[in-house]
Parts: C-alpha cells; structure tokens; sequence
C-alpha cells in the first residue's frame, strides 16, 4: 500500500466511524420511541397530572423534592400533547435532536468531524443509558446550557449584544429552575461572552454580566410566580428548608454523612469522574491538540471555556452532594466535547 492511499485512510476511517456512530444514534433514537417511562420521570409526570386534572398544589397536596420549573415542564407536555408514554416519547426525540443540532453548530468552528463526533458521542451516551436516562433533570438542562454556550460565541446571531447577553442568563435561568445548581456555568459563559482584548472590555463585561442577571432572574422566577398563584410556596418553603439539607445529606447507601465523614465522600465520588476516567486522557490529549496548534484565538477560547465547563459541571455534582450517573451527565455532555477534539488534526 503506498503512503499515498495510507494517508488517505487515515483521514476517512475516522470519518467513517463517525458516519456510523450518527446511523447508530439514527437507529437508537427510533427505537426510543417504543420505550416507555422509567426512574425519576413516570413520578414527576404523575404529579403534573395531579396538579392539572385534580387540582392538587405540588409539595402542600403532594411531596416532592424537586424544583417547580420541572413541574412546569411536564405541565406542558401533558397539557399539549398528553400524559401518555408515546408524547413524552416524541418530546425526548426532539430533545435529541435538537441537542445533537446544537453541539454541532457550537463545535463546528473546530471541523465537521470533530463536530460530527461530538455531537454523535453524547447522543450514544444518553440513548444507551436507556429509559431511566431520558429527560431527566440534569439532562433536561443540557439544551439550554449548550444553547446558551453557542450564543455567547455568536452562533444564535443575536445583533444586540444586551440581547444576547440577557438571552444567555434566561437560558441559564431555565436550566437553574430545574436545579439550581446547574446554573453554575453562568460566570464562565459571561467571561466567554466578553473577550478580554477587546477595547472596553471592562466595561462591557459589566454591562453583559447585568444584563444576565436580569435574564436569568426574570426565568428563574417564573416557576415561583406559577408556584406563589397556587398557594405552595409556604410548603415549598418548609420543604426546602427542613427536609431537602437531610435529603441531600444522604450517601449512595441512603444513610446520613455528616462533618469528616461527608468531605470525605463527597471527595471519594467526585473523583471517580462519573465513570468516564477511560475517556479523561483522551479528552487532556484533545485539548493538548487544539491549544497546541497555530488555530484561531476565538477557537482556543471555545476549547478552554468547555475545559471551564467540564469542570464546573464535575463541582455541581459535590454540591448537591448527589452522583447517580444522571447527575454527571452535564459534565459527560462537555467531555464528548473535548472527546472530539483528538480529530481536530484530520477534521479542518
């Protein structure tokens, strides 16, 4: 074989394998259609029923620990498309492919393939977790989270930078009134927002990280306007105070760690990395390749801000103390991201 038609299957196999992996996801994601609801979601969807056909008032009628804004989300799908396995169903389809639409254009400044396969991993990763994985929570943020990253980079061509700016916050205000924690990126996406070298830059990273905020605090009130309408918000109170700090005191056994012994398990959990250690140095090499090389600043600034984001959503998982797999999945999501980046050299 000459070095010729070798250098030229080295350059498609990736390709290749790529191409496969999306007709993989193609394949998972219609037979996803047949699956019905498992875990966490049936639960959820089943007090939205509740609020909707009975009346009842979330945490006063019916205990929950979870945020109004998830409330919310099943309220929608239930008032327009129904409470069935199938409509939820067709709304995690479109949640996939929406995403995989996002993490494309949001990587697509670093190759095709590299966005191609970033874009495609994540989407493998979720779908073959199976049912309990779909639209939990932590994944149900991952939309706007991703949205709002390829806004701050421009991708969303929003002309008014005060525009994007509030449209960033709103979409992270979305994502912290399901769990406040995920709204831990925000800082990082302003910074990114504002490049440094700019002229003004001070000046316009104050006006942009306002003009978040506004966004970001107008969303996230809306589920405690809607809870404050129904009369919860003394039970959601009660509930948040008294019994969430015991709940979120609970190890992976359901027992109670406190002082030493907590620090100590917060810290053994977070580092088993959601266990995605094998993919990590991969990831490290992929951002070796893309820092080391002569590519455009505003590519190396996409690359560290996912570093950023990785990291931060690694924290998240410490501080709610929670590390089921669907909790790490944000930070999976920006993994696949940097995953994809060892292609950056065949993927221009």
């Amino acid at each position: 074989m000459t070095r010729d038609k070798v250098d030229r299957l080295l350059v498609l196999a990736p390709a290749i394998v790529v191409g496969a992996g999306f007709l993989l996801l193609s394949a998972q994601l219609i037979c996803s259609l047949a699956w019905r609801m498992e875990h966490d979601t049936p639960l959820l969807h089943y007090i939205a029923y509740l609020i909707d056909e009975c009346g009842y008032v979330p945490y006063r009628d019916v205990f929950e620990t979870s945020m109004p804004g998830a409330f919310l989300f099943h309220l929608l799908i239930g008032k327009t498309l129904g409470y069935g396995d199938f409509a939820f169903r067709v709304v995690d389809f479109l949640y996939v492919v929406m995403l995989t639409g996002v993490s494309w254009r949001l990587m697509r400044r670093c190759g095709r393939l590299v966005a191609g396969a970033g874009s495609v991993l994540f989407g493998l990763f979720y779908l073959g977790a199976g049912p309990p994985m779909s639209l939990q929570r932590d994944c149900l943020a991952i939309l706007p989270i991703a949205t709002a990253v390829l806004a701050a980079g421009g991708g969303l061509r929003i002309r008014s930078r005060t525009v994007r700016m509030a449209a960033i916050g709103a979409l992270f205000g979305a994502a912290a009134a399901i769990k406040p924690q995920l709204g831990i990126g925000l800082p990082a996406v302003i910074w990114y927002a504002s490049p440094p070298l700019e002229s003004g830059a001070g000046r316009r990273l104050l006006s942009g990280s306002c003009a978040a905020a506004c966004g970001f605090a107008v969303v996230f009130a809306v589920p405690l306007v809607w809870l404050w309408s129904t009369g919860g918000i003394p039970a959601f109170v009660e509930m948040f105070s008294s019994y969430l700090p015991l709940h979120l005191a609970l190890d992976k056994e359901h027992d109670v760690v406190v002082g030493a012994a907590r620090l100590k398990y917060l810290l053994a959990s977070l580092f088993e990395f959601g266990g995605l250690r094998r993919l990590l140095p991969a990831a490290v090499i992929g951002v070796a390749f893309s820092l080391a090389r002569p590519i455009a600043e505003h590519e190396k600034r996409l690359v560290r801000l996912l570093v950023a984001m990785a990291c931060l959503y690694a924290l998240s998982t410490a501080i709610a103390g929670q590390f089921w797999n669907y909790h790490w999945m944000p930070f999976t999501y920006f993994v696949c991201l940097l995953f994809a980046l060892v292609l950056r050299p065949v993927g221009g």
